[in-house]
């Protein structure tokens, strides 16, 4: 079976290298790549034309919706082969990734749509305690034996950082949303289950993505997942347990104005918070690698934790609004999740 690897990329010229030497160091080599490029004012595309010569034909398509889902769309069609497998800028395969993802294709020709397991890419010691904070299970699951992971992995729908999809599925989901800024990944995943095709999940294909790398990169990635993710009506239940949990806290510190003895407990309940939160995460990742945290990475984890939720809950109140008060948001999800439009 030929594959075609697509990747829609955009100004991201620091991270060509490091990706594309994971892809080029694969057991099994795609059969071409193709990149959708949208509109890169830096050197991208120069970059990528420079692994043009390592005997995997690349080339480079005009993806005029710059977003993720055009890009994917454009490679698509592009694409010579009718198994499509998506990988981003930025993150890094395992060797054997791409082989895993083929295989299950080619021993089930049912199969239309799989996804395969992403961890964190950690490079920094920030970036160390923003895994742990904010991809907890992914960043324990990386000390997993396979048979561990066999047992624990929550098996969910494909999203964009690790999934395969033939063309024919495509096709009938009525391509990626090009509206969509983020979360089309999720509508698509959505739409393939609603006309009935047939998701797998490959626990061998391991893709690492990349990590936050400071606190306004953390709040500015989360708080558009949240917008987006609000604003065309995708499961949130993040943001409900957020909105419990903070509504709880402020009900208690108004408790208090009135009952004085209750005043006691909102010191605890923050320090309660930051413990599970966020401390805990730590000490039990330190205990599965071996490896401890610094004083001032744990003191990073509080800040990680309170501007993860201020993003999470900002962005999706900001989502919300932005639905109730423009139904075209409503329209279009149902659109394209009922007739792929």
């Amino acid at each position: 079976m030929k594959v075609s690897v697509i990747m829609p990329v955009r100004n991201d010229a620091a991270s060509v290298d490091a990706t594309l030497e994971s892809l080029f160091a694969q057991t099994r080599l795609p059969d071409e790549i193709v990149v959708a490029d949208g509109c890169s004012t830096d050197d991208t595309v120069a970059r990528i034309q420079a692994f043009g010569n390592r005997g995997v034909p690349i080339r480079v398509v005009h993806n005029g919706s710059i977003f993720c889902g055009g890009g994917r769309n454009a490679a698509t069609k592009a694409a010579s082969h009718d198994l499509l497998v998506c990988l981003d800028l930025g993150n890094r395969a395992d060797p054997k990734w791409l082989e895993s993802m083929v295989a299950p294709f080619e021993d089930d020709p049912a199969l239309d749509y799989l996804g395969g397991v992403f961890y964190p890419l950690i490079e920094t010691p920030f970036e160390r305690v923003s895994a742990a904070i904010i991809y907890f299970e992914d960043t324990l699951g990386m000390t997993w034996t396979p048979e561990e992971l066999k047992q624990k992995a929550r098996v969910g729908l494909p999203g964009g950082l690790c999934m395969a999809y033939r063309r024919s599925i495509w096709q009938r989901a009525g391509e990626f949303s090009e509206w969509a800024t983020k979360g089309q990944d999720r509508l698509f995943s959505l739409r393939v289950v609603r006309i009935g095709g047939k998701i797998d999940m490959s626990l061998q294909a391991i893709m690492h993505h990349h990590m936050a790398g400071s606190f306004g990169s953390a709040f500015n990635k989360h708080f558009h997942y949240g917008v987006w993710a609000a604003r065309i009506g995708l499961p949130t239940p993040r943001f409900r347990r957020l909105i419990r949990t903070y509504a709880a806290g402020i009900g208690l510190v108004a408790a208090s104005l009135f009952l004085p003895p209750l005043r006691w407990l909102v010191p605890f309940s923050v320090a309660a918070y930051i413990y599970v939160g966020a401390w805990r995460k730590l000490h039990l990742i330190a205990k599965a690698t071996g490896e401890p945290f610094s004083v001032k990475q744990w003191l990073w984890a509080v800040g990680v934790l309170f501007v993860k939720d201020a993003a999470v809950l900002s962005g999706s109140i900001r989502g919300t609004l932005d639905r109730f008060a423009n139904p075209q948001w409503r329209r279009m999800t149902q659109d394209y999740l009922a007739e792929g439009r």
